[in-house]
């Protein structure tokens, strides 16, 4: 699949040759002082949750075109836009910290506007795919102790609040 261009492979990070300890605090340091570079947990903690929003915005997207009720149609719109959002977010993360990002799925919706679904089951399935970022944000969060990271984590998750309140 990778040969043909359907699989894109994640993050390789290259094991160190040797083992680095902290030393100090400047390792939580993020707000104030310089900022370290960021940790592999934390480079796939970001990956991941920049993927899952590129799939999630474009399913969405998908969804938007082929609801039937002007209601659901309004609601998932303000959806797609909080979660372009988190991919800004997530992307120029990355970018600051030149490593590569996962591709972007919008070119990969069709044209169909034939629901194979009702509004309810899709409006369903929204609401669990917001549930459970919201979940994975706030592990990424607890997990970081990067501290310019939390912010970030923070404005995802009351980004899905908002949605999931609508």
């Amino acid at each position: 699949m990778q040969e043909k261009g359907l699989y894109y492979r994640p993050l390789v990070i290259n094991i160190p040759a040797r083992a680095d300890y902290v030393e100090d605090n400047n390792f939580l340091t993020g707000w104030l002082g310089e900022k370290r570079a960021l940790s592999c947990i934390e480079i796939a903690d970001i990956y991941f949750n920049l993927k899952k929003s590129l799939i999630a915005k474009a399913f969405i997207v998908s969804v938007q075109q082929v609801a039937k009720h002007d209601k659901v149609k309004n609601f998932l719109e303000k959806a797609a836009k909080t979660k372009e959002e988190h991919v800004k977010t997530f992307f120029e993360t990355l970018l600051a910290e030149n490593l590569p990002s996962p591709p972007i799925f919008d070119a990969e919706i069709t044209d169909s506007t034939i629901s194979p679904f009702s509004d309810k089951l899709l409006m369903f399935q929204i609401g669990f795919l917001f549930s459970t970022a919201m979940v994975y944000y706030g592990m990424r969060w607890a997990s970081s102790p990067r501290r310019d990271l939390s912010p970030k984590y923070m404005m995802a998750m009351m980004g899905d609040l908002k949605i999931g309140n609508d």
